[in-house]
């Protein structure tokens, strides 16, 4: 059979095979609190979309509604931009970090 880049479909399964994984193996640590199992599918996650899991990193790109900017100025708050691209695969390291 010859190579193929692996469909949308394919990608997802692999996606949710990986979070399915992950869930198992944080259910099955009963010497860990509630919040520490908490705290390792969270980091596994974002491992996954870091790219330092068996799947290749993932950009997370900001959608926000349409009106989310007119809404934050009308009320002088900060928006999220139309497209802006997570990429840089820090979110895991920077998660050590925040949980605390």
């Amino acid at each position: 059979m010859k190579s193929r880049a692996k469909t949308e479909k394919e990608t997802k399964m692999e996606i949710l095979e990986y979070i399915k994984t992950m869930r198992n193996y944080w259910i099955d640590l009963p010497s860990k609190s509630l919040k520490e199992r908490m705290n390792g599918i969270i980091f596994s996650i974002l491992v996954m979309f870091d790219g330092e899991s068996d799947l290749p990193a993932m950009d997370i790109v900001i959608r926000p509604h349409e009106d989310d900017r007119d809404y934050n100025e009308k009320y002088d708050t900060n928006w999220f931009p139309d497209g802006l691209i997570l990429e840089d695969g820090d979110l895991h390291n920077l998660w050590g970090e925040y949980r605390k």
